[in-house]
């Protein structure tokens, strides 16, 4: 068995390869101790890659001292003694890898066959191999096995050897492996041995069924909370997402914010340049978020223009910065909304941010129709009609190989030119005065 190249351990780490079992258990046991010695406040690294077979003596000297022990690259063997007795978690370290196919009450079913075979053929060897190569391991085992037992069985079966492939959705899964006491040769435990092999691939077929439906069932949950125009979380998963961080708040005490993004003009940009021109402005709003905001902030689509932020870990002044961040980047795009921010409070909770922060962005948009506060290229008593000549104007000035800066100053100098003008005056795009239309007397 070819094992993988691993990185140098640190010092005290303890090396164990070949045989972890009764007989090397006291040598071990003794090079244990002085690791520990020799690390009286570290733990003690132990690699497990090159152990080629593991009984449960050998497993019991690990656990007498786990609490000091971190485990490093178990092999397959060690992988599945510590998933078969329940003690993988007592060995800090590299998880272990567990194999959703094979559900416990399986193993059990497993684990039960190989001993009947066992038990009905005295002096006979059996063992279920699950997977292939060095990501294989044994699920059940019954009588004396070989000491240097690499899985799968290699090379073609022995004349005193049964073997049964347990094949699920048309590939091999597992392999069940009989030996000794003459079963080889043995019409009736070649018999048993192919109907429990059927029936365990039965039970491999209907558990493979049952994660098939499971998986797509958790897909569809997914998709549910996913808005399908922007790809960020629709209102569904916007109140998943709260829900769990109003769990993660119980148990860190980390405080938590919420910002409310409103675009400004939506249905006037529907109406006059069509759905897709709004579609695109909401796409864009998306991605603005998403880049101002941090990675493990929330970005929620709440409702048909209106976006919610959920700020994990930030306070007030945090909260501001962000918001900052979001007026910023909407801006620079041409992009008029109302936006706004509340932090948590113990007596109101998320929702009571949500609907503070909900209040406060329109008070912004109210301001915003009114004129007071507003920026260049604001909106203020139809927002729409700013919103789509920007829009125009912008797509214009991107296909003639305008950059962001140029299309944010030429957008600056036609707000000032319209503040300029005299009622009445009618411009051209460029700023010229355009000629009076009226007949010259």
């Amino acid at each position: 068995m070819n094992h993988p190249k691993v990185p140098p351990v640190h010092r005290g780490a303890v090396v164990i390869s070949g045989d972890l079992d009764e007989d090397s258990a006291d040598d071990v046991r003794r090079r244990l101790t002085a690791g520990l010695r020799a690390s009286p406040d570290d733990d003690v690294v132990v690699d497990l890659s090159r152990v080629a077979f593991v009984d449960c003596a050998g497993l019991g000297v690990l656990l007498a001292v786990h609490d000091r022990l971190r485990v490093r690259d178990p092999a397959p063997l060690v992988r599945h003694l510590l998933a078969a007795t329940g003690t993988g978690g007592l060995l800090r370290g590299e998880a272990v890898p567990e194999d959703p196919l094979w559900s416990d009450p399986l193993v059990t079913s497993t684990v039960g066959a190989v001993e009947h075979l066992r038990a009905r053929w005295p002096g006979s060897a059996w063992w279920v191999v699950r997977g292939s190569g060095d990501a294989s391991d044994v699920v059940a085992a019954a009588g004396s096995l070989p000491p240097r037992l690499v899985p799968p069985w290699p090379g073609p079966p022995a004349p005193t050897v049964v073997e049964v492939a347990l094949v699920v959705a048309g590939e091999p899964s597992a392999l069940l492996v009989g030996t000794g006491g003459g079963v080889g040769e043995d019409d009736g435990a070649r018999a048993s041995a192919h109907l429990i092999g059927g029936l365990l691939q039965a039970a491999l077929g209907q558990r493979a069924a049952l994660l098939a439906a499971e998986g797509a069932a958790a897909v569809a949950r997914r998709l549910a909370e996913v808005d399908a125009l922007t790809g960020l979380r629709n209102r569904r998963g916007w109140r998943a997402a709260l829900d769990d961080e109003r769990r993660r708040r119980g148990r860190t005490g980390a405080a938590t914010g919420v910002v409310v993004v409103d675009l400004d003009g939506l249905k006037a940009v529907n109406d006059r340049q069509g759905h897709a021109a709004g579609d695109a402005l909401l796409v864009a709003a998306a991605g603005i978020l998403l880049r101002s905001c941090r990675p493990h902030d929330v970005v929620a689509r709440s409702g048909g223009d209106e976006y919610a932020v959920l700020a994990l870990d930030v306070g007030a002044a945090g909260l501001e910065r962000l918001c900052e961040r979001i007026r910023g980047g909407l801006a620079d795009a041409g992009v008029a909304a109302s936006v706004a921010g509340a932090c948590e409070e113990p007596d109101t909770g998320l929702t009571g941010a949500w609907e503070r922060a909900d209040r406060r962005m329109y008070d912004v948009k109210r301001a915003h129709r009114s004129g007071v506060g507003a920026r260049p290229g604001d909106p203020t008593a139809d927002p729409g009609a700013g919103t789509a000549a920007r829009l125009a104007y912008i797509h214009e000035a991107v296909r003639a190989g305008l950059t962001p800066s140029q299309v944010r100053d030429a957008l600056a100098q036609q707000q000032d030119g319209r503040e300029d003008d005299e009622p009445g005056e009618r411009r051209r795009p460029g700023g010229e005065p355009a000629p009076d239309p009226s007949p010259r007397r």
